[in-house]
């Protein structure tokens, strides 16, 4: 990538940082819209809990949240990949995240590299084992009260989400940041799967 395309794509990329919570709305009407198919929904509870659990505390906020940005796109993409009638219907009623999904994941994709992406991509039965208030995802999509719970914690993330514009004024100048913070969760993953 060379250097204009590279300070673009931190742009891009810092922006997305930012409005993570507002993005998340997305996913958190799929928790709760019945009609949608549940392994769909679960994906959805899963993303949120992963952006809502907590986080490395002596990384940077803006790296914290790295993954977030890109799993919250990946779970979009299940979304268009399912094709049944309600996904289909369910992007019609929220167009806005879905038009230049497929175009983010190719530049996150160029920026990032096929294994830093499939590694994420492949992480979706550890994010939806994964532990939130004592739950599961699949308890979430089960329970309109805990998707609705899910929900207003969405809505309320936005007010303790750490990332915002004045934050990041002149923090990131570099892929390299984003790309060695990802490379690192890929290699402690991997040594917990040995161990």
């Amino acid at each position: 990538m060379d250097k204009e395309s590279e300070r673009a794509f931190v742009e891009a990329f810092t922006a997305a940082l930012v409005s993570l919570p507002f993005d998340m709305k997305v996913l958190a009407e799929a928790v709760i819209d019945p009609e949608l198919p549940a392994p769909l929904r679960e994906l959805a509870a899963a993303t949120l809990m992963h952006v809502f659990n907590p986080k490395d505390g002596h990384i940077e906020a803006y790296l914290r949240y790295a993954e977030d940005v890109v799993y919250l796109r990946l779970a979009l993409k299940k979304i268009v990949d399912d094709k049944s009638e309600a996904s289909v219907e369910f992007q019609a009623q929220w167009p806005e995240p879905f038009e230049s999904l497929e175009a983010q994941l190719a530049t996150y994709r160029k920026a990032f590299g096929d294994p830093l992406v499939d590694w994420l991509d492949g992480r979706w039965p550890n994010l939806c084992k994964a532990v939130y208030a004592k739950k599961q995802a699949s308890y979430y999509i089960k329970d309109a009260e805990l998707s609705q719970t899910l929900y207003n914690q969405a809505s309320d993330f936005t007010t303790a989400y750490p990332v915002t514009e004045r934050s990041m004024v002149g923090r990131v100048r570099q892929l390299s940041s984003f790309v060695e913070h990802l490379q690192r969760k890929l290699d402690q993953d991997k040594l917990m799967i040995h161990k």
